[in-house]
């Protein structure tokens, strides 16, 4: 296993085409594979090698580097990179402290007097990987700071996505130890990280770790859609797009009052670029997971959801990104 692992590493360079493009793709495929196979095969051995992949073996082989690499990233933006100065990270910080609020809140009320609560923190987070790959493929002709923004904004609220997650469900073998400390390591190791190793993991999270993450969480039995639109937790989850837009706008607006050099952004290309904080798969599926581990209905509920308001974010998205190339 190790031999092949090498080979993998040391021939990363055989997944070149691995891009923003491929990545979400493989993902998406991923998710759509887990899907169908719990559909044509809906037993219960699937169930319980489901039930325990989703332990301590994806917890601490994916979760918990993947975090790790979050870390790492938001401390290179802070060190080094598009955050300084420290002005700089104003308007992505807020960006991504009010994108998780309203749609949190709105949770909240949508679910207000019943037992899903708990599940607040579901729409909160961004799929950076996902996100990255619609801008890529639409909105690449944006001014450089755009790319940057999405970048900061998408992994500053994955970290609060991983603090909610441990205030709101505790340090436990489930949640809080396989993300917190990864980011909080990964944030602030003292010691320069081989830029090499940060690759040959992030190319084993994207090739195999983060597919196999979302083959199992998908490979569910789902009801009906017209099942779940009844929930509340459905209501509560597939308006992420529009609560999450309006967040990462205003927060963004508000801290560019500070911003200087590329990170100072005209309206309408803030504008465009808050509308990719809806799509939202890693970190609100394992929340879901957590939220709803004894009730497959929410949960159910919650993953059409997320699926729904994804899609439409990068439809909505996308529109927008290739509308600003000719404005």
């Amino acid at each position: 296993m190790f031999r092949v692992c090498k080979i993998v590493f040391v021939r990363q360079k055989t997944f070149a085409w691995l891009s923003a493009y491929g990545t979400a793709l493989w993902l998406a495929l991923a998710l759509a594979t887990g899907l169908v196979f719990a559909a044509a095969f809906p037993t219960d051995g699937l169930q319980s090698a489901r039930h325990l992949m989703l332990g301590w073996p994806t917890q601490w082989l994916v979760i918990a580097p993947f975090f790790f690499l979050v870390g790492l990233e938001l401390r290179r933006e802070f060190q080094h990179g598009a955050l300084t100065p420290l002005p700089n990270a104003l308007s992505p910080a807020l960006a991504a402290i009010i994108g998780v609020v309203l749609p949190a809140l709105w949770f909240l009320v949508v679910t207000q007097g019943t037992e899903f609560q708990s599940g607040w923190p579901i729409p909160t987070a961004t799929d950076v990987t996902f996100a990255l790959a619609v801008y890529t493929a639409f909105g690449r002709l944006l001014p450089r700071g755009a790319r940057t923004f999405l970048l900061a904004f998408a992994v500053i609220d994955d970290v609060i996505a991983v603090v909610l997650i441990t205030c709101v469900f505790g340090f436990s073998a489930d949640s809080g130890f396989a993300e917190l400390l990864p980011a909080i390591l990964g944030l602030a190791l003292p010691v320069r990280w081989p830029a090499r190793l940060e690759r040959n993991l992030a190319v084993y999270l994207n090739v195999f770790g983060l597919p196999v993450f979302a083959f199992f969480m998908a490979a569910t039995p789902l009801p009906a859609l017209a099942g779940v639109t009844g929930s509340v937790v459905f209501w509560g989850v597939v308006a992420r797009p529009a609560w999450k837009w309006l967040g990462v706008f205003l927060g963004g607006q508000i801290g560019q009052r500070w911003a200087v050099g590329d990170m100072k952004l005209q309206v309408a290309v803030l504008a465009r670029v808050a509308s990719l904080g809806g799509i939202g798969f890693t970190v609100s599926l394992l929340v879901a997971g957590i939220a709803f581990k004894s009730n497959q209905e929410a949960f159910s509920a919650a993953l059409i959801a997320t699926f729904i308001a994804s899609i439409i974010s990068a439809l909505v998205s996308a529109a927008v990104l290739v509308r600003g190339h000719r404005s």
